[in-house]
């Protein structure tokens, strides 16, 4: 493993090995930390990152370098997003650049790769819910326009927006009816059965056929 070199705020590291600590400090802290308080025990996961590489290879596991390579591809494989003018943010479009260094000597790219395996981890969550509502295929929708309905339904993905501070959420009904909707306050994983009331705002085609869409939806018991 390449050391830091002894010129001040400088770095020289292998990106594979980086890309192994970073998901060698996720496995460590079970989930990305960015910051901690002062009394707390707990490192960053860059902290760790910056421990780890100063210790050298021999920490590192099979398993962690393993790791490092399945999330740097993912990374580099966000290219083929590029050439199909598919969306990517611009945190997208950072990460698919430094994944393709073979050396890094930013304190930035550091920050950033350390984030990166919980990012891979919920990218993998993400695609498993999406298989999850390939397989619901519908042509029923719920009520009319501006209806107020009251659904029992089982919630097949949901991800939080931070542009609008709201979680969307895509649900199904126990007669195979697709709804979507959005909301601040109803928290959820896929897999839930809720009991929900919302006004029926919109329909739309999709790949799962129809959907209802909700608006002022509650959670009720």
């Amino acid at each position: 493993m390449r050391t830091m070199t002894k010129t001040k705020n400088t770095l020289n590291y292998s990106a594979n090995d980086v890309w192994a600590v970073a998901c060698k400090a996720q496995r460590l802290n079970k989930e990305y930390i960015k910051f901690v308080p002062e009394e707390s025990k707990k490192e960053t996961n860059r902290e760790i990152m910056y421990r780890l590489l100063e210790e050298g290879p021999k920490h590192l596991t099979v398993a962690d370098k393993n790791a490092g390579v399945k999330v740097r591809q993912h990374f580099q494989a966000l290219t083929f997003r590029l050439l199909t003018d598919a969306h990517m943010s611009d945190f997208e479009k950072t990460a698919m650049a430094i994944a393709d260094k073979d050396i890094i000597d930013s304190k930035l790219d550091i920050a950033i790769i350390a984030s990166l395996p919980q990012s891979f981890e919920r990218a993998n969550i993400r695609k498993d819910q999406d298989m999850e509502i390939a397989k619901v295929t519908t042509d029923k929708t719920i009520g009319q326009i501006k209806n107020r309905v009251e659904l029992t339904v089982t919630v097949l993905r949901t991800f939080l927006s931070h542009k609008w501070n709201c979680y969307f959420i895509t649900a199904v009904t126990d007669n195979e009816e697709v709804v979507f909707f959005g909301s601040s306050k109803i928290v959820t994983k896929v897999g839930d059965v809720l009991n929900i009331k919302g006004t029926v705002k919109s329909y739309r085609k999709d790949d799962n056929g129809m959907v209802t869409q909700l608006n002022r939806v509650l959670q009720v018991t």
